[in-house]
């Protein structure tokens, strides 16, 4: 009896990708397309989509092929805020079955992300317009996790002069996105091309393990820098650097 029902849960457990493939694909396929339309402020291309239910089980995911994003800067002169390889948008597999889907994690592949500041401080990175009367679907993203792999982030605050440059070669990203005040938590590994604040070159070229966390305010525009550090080997020794400070920043 044990082994039958193994077999039976077993077979379960392969049979549903393929059943919600043939039932459901198209169908979410075109109402993640709807509501991307009706929510993205900037033009976003795409060369190629689908749904995939293995790459990421057990979240079944939205799969989209050399994306290319332009940024939210106001006027003729936008620049690109993304390209890449691929991005994944994420949502659990019950929820596609019941047709309220809602995605929770984004996983983005082999490109670059481009966020800037200007002196005014508009920001160029606020390409999706939110819909407080959306409760259901993918107009209510519920973000809990932000997987970056090989992408070049470059971060130019040009109002509060700060310059990040890095390279994430495996990062995650957590947090409640859509919290107005949260957690976020960063862990990966990285290469710091250049991190200036203010007048300070504070690190270039080196190779690092990133441990921290940040608490964000988004109505103020206030956040803290929690406990983080920046880990270096040389050698046959790791260098720590704890950057927290008690201080904030807006």
């Amino acid at each position: 009896i044990l082994v039958r029902s193994i077999l039976i849960l077993t077979g379960a457990f392969v049979a549903l990708p393929l059943i919600v493939s043939v039932f459901y694909a198209d169908e979410v396929k075109q109402k993640i397309i709807r509501e991307l339309n009706r929510h993205l402020r900037s033009e976003i291309k795409v060369a190629d989509f689908d749904v995939s239910l293995l790459r990421h089980f057990p979240f079944a995911s939205f799969e989209m092929k050399e994306v290319l994003a332009m940024d939210a800067a106001k006027g003729a002169a936008r620049d690109t805020l993304l390209r890449a390889a691929r991005i994944s948008l994420q949502f659990n597999l019950k929820s596609l079955l019941r047709k309220d889907i809602v995605v929770r994690r984004i996983t983005v592949n082999d490109g670059f992300i481009r966020l800037r500041i200007a002196e005014n401080g508009e920001a160029n990175y606020e390409i999706w317009a939110a819909d407080s009367t959306t409760t259901t679907g993918v107009g209510a993203i519920d973000l809990s996790m932000v997987h970056l792999v090989r992408m070049d982030v470059r971060y130019d605050d040009q109002k509060h002069r700060q310059d990040y440059d890095f390279i994430f070669r495996n990062a995650r990203i957590a947090g409640k996105f859509s919290s107005d005040r949260f957690k976020l938590k960063a862990t990966g590994e990285l290469y710091c091309r250049r991190f200036v604040s203010g007048s300070s070159l504070v690190l270039r070229d080196k190779v690092l393990r990133l441990d921290g966390a940040l608490d964000v305010d988004q109505l103020t525009g206030y956040y803290r820098l929690e406990k983080t550090l920046l880990r270096r080997a040389v050698g046959d020794f790791v260098v720590c650097v704890d950057l927290t400070a008690d201080s904030s920043a807006t």
